[in-house]
């Protein structure tokens, strides 16, 4: 739970304070995580730094 909470506030600062628009992408299929949902793939602490990496490239424009 701490760590879901940890990359759903990541997501919050990715959407610029945009609640709802951070909680839709958080619980949507996402392409670069294999399209699984970010909260799928922070379930293991590799996995929340995955999420988090791709939202450090989403902050910086680097999708690839």
């Amino acid at each position: 739970l701490l760590r879901a909470s940890r990359i759903l506030g990541r997501a919050i600062e990715l959407f610029e304070g945009d609640i709802k628009s951070a909680r839709d992408w958080f619980t949507r299929p996402v392409l670069a995580l294999g399209n699984k949902t970010p909260l799928e793939v922070s379930s293991t602490e590799v996995g929340a730094l995955e999420v988090e990496n791709l939202i450090g490239r989403l902050e910086h424009g680097v999708f690839s």
